[in-house]
């Protein structure tokens, strides 16, 4: 009897124990399965976060601002080559985007050598556009400079400045309300009212940037802008990239200082 009291106590003992070992495995599977969830997501809320173009949009009204909208328009037309790409119409497919290469070369994480500019600013607003040919859309975002870690004189960044910066891809709205999107699968467009430090190249016509790559600033950390959404095997491009994902961003941003610093100080600029 004694035996057998001290057997129900010893369950009693271990009851909790085992549950809260369940609770917390229980647990950490719904979070594992949130994430993979939030993970699946993820690509079709950057496709729901394009800017949309209307296919009939009228030019500005300014002169001015006409003749810069034809030239980074004229820009994204087609530029040759045996394929060429119908106009964007209402029976193509509602989502279509290019892939990276399977294996292509490894990106730099910190292309500071073959940027114009680097900036850290806000994003404070964003458009797509329709080239001139209609077989491509691009988008551009308006930039609020906040700091200029490299720059020429001659280009138009200054600390409380904005300057536009663009890449490929967007979406195009029909009349019938038919919303096409295109894009490029692991470049991703800077997200209006969010902090980024972006690396630029500078378009003479049109007079503005094309991003390079970038990295979204978020409570004191970095999130790289480019990459796959989901783990997908063979996208090698981006790999670097996530060397730096979650890294402090005053950290982040001395090793870029560094990087540029480094280049300046080498023989004819090059690091």
């Amino acid at each position: 009897m004694r035996n057998s009291r001290k057997f129900i106590g010893l369950v009693w003992l271990i009851m909790p124990v085992m549950a809260a070992i369940a609770f917390f495995v229980t647990l950490k599977a719904q979070q594992q399965g949130s994430a993979r969830s939030q993970n699946d997501r993820s690509l079709d809320e950057i496709l729901a976060q394009l800017p949309i173009a209307d296919f009939y949009a009228q030019p500005p009204r300014d002169p001015e601002k006409r003749q810069r909208r034809q030239e980074r328009n004229d820009r994204h037309n087609f530029s040759g080559g045996p394929h060429q790409p119908p106009v964007l119409n209402e029976n193509m497919e509602s989502v279509l985007l290019n892939l990276p290469l399977s294996h292509g070369p490894e990106e730099p994480a910190i292309p500071s050598t073959t940027s114009d500019a680097i900036v850290l600013g806000s994003i404070t607003d964003q458009h797509a556009y329709i080239s001139s040919d209609k077989t491509s859309v691009y988008s551009e975002v308006k930039v609020k400079v906040e700091e200029v870690l490299k720059a020429e004189p001659r280009y138009p960044l200054t600390t409380g400045s904005t300057f536009e910066a663009e890449r490929p891809g967007g979406a195009v709205r029909f009349p019938s309300g038919k919303i096409l999107r295109r894009g490029f699968l692991g470049r991703n467009l800077p997200q209006q009212g969010h902090r980024y430090l972006l690396f630029l190249i500078y378009n003479e016509e049109g007079q503005n940037f094309t991003i390079l790559t970038g990295y979204k600033i978020s409570a004191g950390h970095i999130s790289p802008l480019d990459g796959v959404p989901e783990s997908k095997e063979g996208f090698t491009q981006f790999r670097s990239y996530e060397n730096f994902r979650g890294v402090e961003a005053s950290a982040f941003l001395q090793t870029v200082r560094a990087a540029i610093n480094n280049q300046h100080s080498t023989p004819n600029g090059r690091g």
